[in-house]
């Protein structure tokens, strides 16, 4: 019973690391559609976006990381689920 209840909760923190990595890479992708669409404008925007997509590419470490432990952690469970 008690291995059921830990592939559970293992299977939440998978999730929530995929979760953390999908949106990270969503956001970088609209953002980097808005710039491509305000880029050739004068719009005050591009310079926000501008940063906007710095600071994304800043945390892309901790994207990839969170990618990289659900892919570990994924391993593990089907390893111990003998899957």
């Amino acid at each position: 019973m008690s291995d059921n209840n830990s592939d559970s909760q293992l299977e939440l923190v998978i999730e929530h690391l995929e979760t953390e990595y999908e949106n990270w890479r969503r956001t970088l992708n609209e953002h980097r559609i808005w710039l491509e669409l305000f880029e050739s404008s004068d719009s005050d925007y591009v310079e926000v976006i501008k940063e906007s997509v710095q600071k994304l590419m800043d945390e892309s470490d901790y994207a990839y990381g969170c990618l990289k432990a659900a892919e570990i952690l994924r391993k593990h469970l089907e390893d111990d689920n003998g899957r």
